[in-house]
């Protein structure tokens, strides 16, 4: 990209702290004035100990569907002495998209399935394409909340299935409440969702939001975001910081 296409534009990143960065660089690229205004934040549910000894039980497959999962293993291991090339080295890993790809070779392990389309629902066919999951211990490390695809399809495949809940999005408020008086006095032309707690946090404290354009990083986000009361005008084909860019600038850019 690099066009400077959205030169001009105040766009809202509103992803958390420690994955908005990219997103930030990117549309500064083009040209963008960019605030970042993260609207959660990641807790534990299952304490270090917990966590890692459900790891350390051992499985066929471990299953990743966000960075999120992947950085709160990875906390828990280090908590407990161990790393996550020690406990999962004899694991195949499968994940959602490139971005949980990349924070599980960070960790120095390898990636044995990641499907075409981004999201969820294409993980276990993935998996499929490797091997019968019949029988196979599967480890789902999962978020609070998320939504049931992957247990129904891995059960449906005949998996066994271990699908903690390991972590939970926490709104941030201050930051919504600042991020929707920016909102209201004109400040920004383009707000960016990641992910359906995103959303809910905004609307929670601004349930209408009108002359701003919004662009959801994909149709789950779209959905949550049309569901709020907000008009959605950029959907990123691709479901990754590099296809929400492409998309906003394709559909908002200059030229």
């Amino acid at each position: 990209m690099s066009s400077r296409a959205l030169a001009g534009l105040r766009i809202a990143v509103t992803r958390t702290s420690d994955q908005a960065s990219a997103l930030v660089e990117q549309l500064e690229r083009e040209g963008a004035d960019v605030a970042a205004f993260p609207l959660i934040r990641i807790e534990p549910v299952l304490s270090a100990a917990e966590l890692a000894n459900r790891l350390r039980q051992g499985c066929d497959w471990v299953v990743f569907t966000s960075a999120n999962a992947v950085r709160m293993c990875a906390l828990a291991l280090e908590a407990q002495h161990a790393t996550p090339l020690d406990v999962l080295s004899q694991a195949r890993i499968a994940v959602v998209g490139p971005a949980t790809a990349a924070a599980v070779r960070a960790l120095g392990l390898e990636v044995a399935a990641m499907p075409d389309r981004f999201v969820g629902d294409e993980v276990v066919a993935a998996m499929q394409a490797t091997s019968d999951l019949a029988r196979r211990q599967v480890l789902w490390p999962r978020a609070e909340g998320a939504r049931d695809v992957v247990e129904n399809a891995l059960r449906a495949a005949g998996a066994a299935l271990d699908a903690p809940v390991v972590y939970r999005s926490v709104p941030d408020g201050g930051n919504a409440r600042r991020l929707a008086r920016k909102i209201l006095q004109h400040d920004i032309d383009v707000v960016t969702f990641t992910s359906p707690s995103c959303v809910r946090s905004l609307a929670d404290v601004l349930p209408e939001m009108r002359g701003v354009k919004v662009a959801a990083i994909g149709p789950v986000t779209a959905e949550a975001a049309r569901a709020a009361g907000y008009p959605v005008d950029v959907v990123a084909a691709e479901h990754t910081a590099d296809g929400i860019v492409r998309a906003v600038v394709q559909v908002l850019g200059a030229g």
